[in-house]
């Protein structure tokens, strides 16, 4: 089940020192990852996938008393492969996951629907 860091259903899994054994932080951002901190138990482990920029303040002694173990992860490696030879072989079509494209010059408009998720899956830019 995949919860908002700034939700405030995480709070009752805070209590006790964690309550999840294996937790997934998919955005990168410093507010999320010390949110997983505090909602995996100890001993239990945090799988890293976002890609943030660095956390100057990272919280190591939550991380050691806990015993958390830390585990990255990296989307792409054989899959970026695979998914160019699918498309280059046309065994797979992209096309319907193309929301709208946008003239570059309306990158603004562009920008705001794409936010909108209940409307956009993919918005291209077109030069």
């Amino acid at each position: 089940k995949a919860i908002a860091a700034n939700s405030t259903m995480l709070d009752e899994y805070a209590n006790e020192k964690g309550y999840f054994d294996i937790s997934f932080e998919a955005s990168g951002h410093p507010s999320s990852v010390n949110r997983c901190l505090q909602i995996t138990r100890a001993k239990g482990n945090i799988v890293q996938v976002g890609m943030g920029g660095p956390i100057n303040e990272f919280p190591m002694m939550t991380l050691i008393a806990k015993e958390i173990s830390l585990i990255g992860t990296f989307r792409f490696t054989e899959e970026f492969r695979t998914a160019v030879n699918w498309l280059e072989n046309k065994k797979i079509n992209p096309l319907p996951l193309l929301s709208s494209e946008y003239n570059y010059s309306d990158f603004e408009q562009a920008l705001i629907f794409a936010g909108d998720k209940s409307r956009a899956s993919k918005v291209q830019l077109v030069f």
